[in-house]
Parts: structure tokens; C-alpha cells; sequence
């Protein structure tokens, strides 16, 4: 009788020789630790709930904050979905992992009061949970090290920083300075409270106004080359993941204003993924630095000599799901300019 060696397909095989890597304890507890919620455990009242006597700052929540559809979004649900579907992702990780920081599924209000505050304490009086608790509680809530219990990520197997916002805070100047990402994000109100809109692009992309500039524009055909600058002095730009590419797009006029070439350059971080979807490794880091200025150039075709007349170049943000590794084609949010510049030759 012959020997039969038992045939799975190779996917298969990849999802069981991962998951016999994640036996090492270290690796074990990282994985856990992604999915353990970064906030307490317990029923929550809702935002509802506080914005009865909060009403501004409610209002600035829900109205302003990505954070209050952080787990109801489209992008949200299309990234848990796909990581149900996945054999191997939702072996080892499971949608706990999305939900760790993306506010309570029963809730399903997203990063809300009480994943920041705390749940209210049980038996007690509404008044008596803020003298007890979350008026003690705001002390902790201002220390630099409270917000990258979300927006840090290093990938458990690889340890690759797929998420750096708060290493590169203590690297730029603001972080120097002891300037906290709450003293940015979080500024006094017409009511002197803290700001709770937390603007980002998606919501608002006025808040970038100022922040990017392209100086320095010289065409010396076939050359062209210009200074982008990150004036954000707390964290490169895009401030996230690889999902998040700021893209610079050049269009090149003639004289009669009509469009005779195109280029584009995207800054993010490339990286690699397992199962075709979490990223594995960071490839290639080419956000803008807190405070960076970097040169660029740029190869015209030789067909162009003596065409182009002006050159508009734009910035703006793009979304796009990590199994399409930057393609824009796949894109499923695009910003409105966040700086858009004409040069004439």
C-alpha cells in the first residue's frame, strides 16, 4: 500500500504554518493585547446620555469627529467583513481586533464619551460619577500617552510600525516641546471647555489649510522640480496607516490652457500583507515628516520641448483598502483639494 500524503491547498497550509509562528508567548500576548479593548468593559448610557447637560460638546462629536462613526463607517464595515471572510485573519484576530479601538459593538456609536471617560459607576448618581471619577479621571486624559493606546500600531509577528503617529510626536518638535496632541487636536472652545470635534480630512479638509507648501516651482526641460513642506510640527503627513495617500498631481498646460501631460507622486506607507489584507511589514515610508521639506523632480517627455506653458499641481487625500497597495483606481474616498497652485514658464 502506498504512503498518501494529505493534500490541502496551499492557502491552507499558510494558515496553519502562521498560526503555529504565534505560539511563542511574546507574540501571543502582542496578538491579545491588539485585541483587548483600549477602554472599559461594561454597558454604556450613550452619548445620548451626556449630551443631555454636554449638548456643545455632543454636538461638536457628532457633527465634526470621525470618531463618532468609527465603527458605523462604510470603510469600517468593509474592512470587519473582509476580515470575517478570511480563514486565517479571523483565526488569529477575529473583528475583536477592529473593535478594540473602534468603540463598542452593542453601543455601535463608535469612539464615544465613554470609551475616552469611562462608564459610569454603577449605583451612582450621575453627579457623584463625576466627582468620583471623571473629574479626577481628566488628568490622565491630558498625557501624551493616552491617545497612541489607539493610533500606535506595531504588527504583532513582524513588529513592523504599521501605525507611527505617536513615535514620530516624540521625534518632532512639538513633542520636544512637551506641545500634546490633546493641546492641538483638543483647543479651548468659545465655552472654555476642550474641543470634542476632533476635525479630521474626511470630515472637514480645511483643517490641513496652511499646512502643506510647494515652493520653489523651476522648469529646466526636461526637468521640473519644486520643495513640498509638512509645516505640521507634530506628525508626518498622512497621519495614519497605509490606507490613508496624500497624492500630488501635476498637470501640465499649453498656451491655450489645454491639458498636454500628467504626473503624480503618492506619499504613504507601502506595505506588505498577509492573507492579501493586514499589513504585514512596512516597504517603503515616504510620508512627509513633521517639519520635512523634500526636493522633488520630475522627468518630462522630450516630446513636450517648447509646450508646456503652466503647470497645476494639486494636493489632496485618497483612501484606499491595503489589499490595493496604493492603486487609485480603488480609491473609495478622495479630499477636495488641500492646495491646489498655479506656475507659468
Amino acid at each position: 500500500m502506498k504512503n498518501r500524503t494529505l493534500k490541502l491547498p496551499l492557502y491552507v497550509w499558510s494558515t496553519l504554518a502562521l498560526l503555529s509562528l504565534t505560539t511563542s508567548c511574546a507574540m501571543v500576548r502582542d496578538m491579545q493585547a491588539l485585541k483587548t479593548p483600549r477602554y472599559e468593559s461594561g454597558p454604556q448610557k450613550g452619548a445620548d446620555y451626556c449630551g443631555g447637560c454636554h449638548k456643545d460638546i455632543y454636538d461638536q462629536w457628532a457633527k465634526n469627529s470621525r470618531h463618532a462613526v468609527a465603527n458605523s463607517s462604510g470603510t469600517f464595515h468593509g474592512m470587519k467583513e473582509k476580515f470575517e471572510n478570511d480563514l486565517m485573519l479571523n483565526t488569529m484576530m477575529g473583528v475583536s481586533m477592529c473593535y478594540a479601538c473602534h468603540g463598542k459593538r452593542a453601543t455601535n456609536e463608535g469612539v464615544n464619551c465613554e470609551t475616552c471617560h469611562g462608564t459610569t459607576l454603577p449605583g451612582k448618581s450621575i453627579e457623584e460619577t463625576h466627582a468620583k471619577k471623571y473629574e479626577p479621571g481628566l488628568a490622565d486624559l491630558k498625557k501624551p500617552d493616552f491617545c497612541p493606546k489607539c493610533h500606535e500600531m506595531n504588527n504583532p509577528i513582524s513588529g513592523s510600525a504599521i501605525m507611527s503617529v505617536y513615535s514620530e510626536w516624540r521625534k518632532s518638535d512639538a513633542g520636544k516641546k512637551g506641545i500634546t496632541c490633546q493641546e492641538c487636536h483638543m483647543g479651548k472652545s468659545g465655552n472654555g471647555l476642550s474641543y470634542h470635534g476632533f476635525d479630521s480630512g474626511v470630515r472637514d479638509i480645511g483643517i490641513y489649510k496652511d499646512d502643506l507648501a510647494v515652493k520653489e516651482i523651476k522648469l529646466d526641460f526636461p526637468r521640473i522640480s519644486l520643495l513640498l513642506e509638512n509645516r505640521v510640527t507634530g506628525h508626518a503627513i498622512p497621519a495614519s496607516c497605509g490606507t490613508r495617500l496624500l497624492v500630488m498631481e501635476l498637470s501640465f498646460r499649453d498656451v491655450n490652457g489645454k491639458e498636454i501631460y500628467t504626473l503624480a507622486e503618492t506619499f504613504t506607507k507601502k506595505t506588505e500583507l498577509m492573507a492579501n489584507l493586514m499589513p504585514y511589514k512596512v516597504l517603503k515610508n515616504s510620508q512627509l515628516q513633521s517639519g520635512e521639506k523634500r526636493r522633488l523632480v520630475f522627468q518630462l517627455p522630450l516630446t513636450l520641448r517648447g509646450q508646456v506653458s503652466e503647470v497645476i499641481i494639486t494636493l489632496r487625500f485618497y483612501e484606499v483598502p491595503d489589499e490595493y497597495s496604493g492603486d487609485l483606481k480603488w480609491a473609495n474616498w478622495a479630499s477636495e483639494p488641500i492646495l491646489r497652485q498655479t506656475a507659468r514658464f
